[in-house]
């Protein structure tokens, strides 16, 4: 293996642990979100799942049944998706979600 298939598993690696991540952020029950940003959040990290895998697939040169569409085109809109649902999610505040407080029970 050269440098740079070695420095494209190393990216792959990180979409892989990073869309894992990305699942456990609605799952946080000290923040509340909407149920739309929770469903945005899984489709984001399953989609960039996906890619890791294709793209490992793709670096050990893995045969997959694919369109003819050519991968780096899918991939670029794809990509393009993510970021777009991850600016949308940015601006609509759902992204970090509000800190819920815990009241103190009075005994």
């Amino acid at each position: 293996m050269n440098a740079t298939a070695i420095f494209l598993i190393g990216i792959h690696i990180i979409y892989f642990c990073g869309s894992i991540l990305f699942a456990y952020f609605p799952l946080d029950r000290s923040r509340e979100r909407a149920p739309w940003a929770r469903w945005l959040f899984f489709t984001v990290a399953l989609l960039v799942m996906l890619l890791a895998l294709h793209g490992f697939a793709a670096d050990f040169h893995f045969s997959l049944p694919l369109p003819r569409l050519p991968f780096w085109l899918a991939e670029f809109v794809i990509q393009g998706f993510v970021l777009g649902v991850i600016f949308a999610l940015i601006v609509s505040g759902q992204l970090y979600g509000k800190k819920l407080v815990r009241s103190e029970v009075a005994a």
